[in-house]
């Protein structure tokens, strides 16, 4: 008996189409603590926390994907496949932690300032200021710090009340990029482990001339070395301990600079991939 169509969920990872059952998917999710970003942070806060919310989401589900096809193929023991597969869920439920904290620091800071005219007023006040500065407007700046001189210190004073929030902002901000460094790194590894078992069975057809030996000797090499890249990316890895004196932001900024290097070392094993499908697609 068939499958209907529509209990099925198309996706792609990899260049290789993957239709998965909806309750499978669901239920997934649902393991998962229903990741996704919230749009109520972002106002205040504007860390890019949704972003990397949804990225991490992201990846969570293309690893998922490649775990599914590892197993099918008989690389991963029932043993691995249930711890790796909780490590994702342990990744899930962090994120949503600290997804609900950052959101509780949102309201708390919108809160105090709905509730108090005076923030509000000198708000309007600080965006004029800003603008006229933005603009090159000098003696409009000298006006209005000279009119609000008294009122622009308390606020001052108010926005520094503020700083307790505004760090442990900071530091989930740095837990999410954790997160997403982990996650990333787990994408590489099994995108690794996947090109292997791929390129094994690619250069066996080779050797019976159902597929072209040239291409999957070209992608062997382009996977030699973007390997010995990942390699080179994991052994110059952040070690966090050794940047938690920094200022927040700054540990963000260098966390930010490694996943990007991480991202892309992943790419190039997603192009090993398509091409190595590509290959699989053009048999008899």
């Amino acid at each position: 008996m068939g499958v209907d169509k529509s209990d099925l969920i198309q996706t792609v990872v990899g260049g290789k189409t993957v239709w998965k059952d909806k309750k499978e998917v669901t239920l997934s999710l649902e393991k998962r603590s229903k990741l996704r970003p919230q749009p109520k942070v972002q106002r205040s806060l504007r860390g890019g926390e949704n972003s990397v919310v949804g990225d991490i989401a992201k990846r969570l589900h293309e690893s998922d994907v490649m775990l599914d096809e590892l197993k099918t193929r008989q690389r991963l023991d029932s043993m691995e496949y249930h711890d790796t597969s909780k490590a994702f869920d342990a990744i899930a439920k962090r994120v949503n932690g600290l997804m609900d904290d950052l959101v509780a620091i949102e309201e708390r800071i919108e809160s105090r300032k709905e509730n108090d005219p005076f923030v509000k007023k000198m708000d309007e006040v600080a965006r004029q200021i800003a603008t006229a500065q933005a603009g090159g407007d000098q003696k409009t700046v000298a006006d209005l710090a000279t009119h609000h001189a008294e009122d622009l210190k308390k606020y001052q004073t108010w926005r520094r009340s503020l700083q307790p929030d505004i760090d442990s902002a900071l530091h989930c901000r740095t837990g999410l990029l954790q997160d997403q460094r982990r996650v990333y790194r787990y994408r590489g590894d099994l995108a690794q482990r996947l090109i292997k078992e791929m390129l094994s069975d690619a250069e066996q057809k080779a050797e019976g001339g159902d597929v072209n030996a040239e291409q999957v000797s070209s992608i062997a090499k382009a996977y030699a070395k973007f390997s010995t890249q990942w390699t080179k990316v994991l052994m110059n890895a952040i070690n966090f301990s050794e940047i938690r004196g920094n200022d927040p932001r700054r540990q963000s900024e260098i966390m930010e600079e490694e996943i990007k290097r991480i991202s892309e070392a992943v790419k190039n094993f997603d192009r090993c991939i398509v091409s190595l499908r590509n290959l699989e697609k053009k048999e008899p």
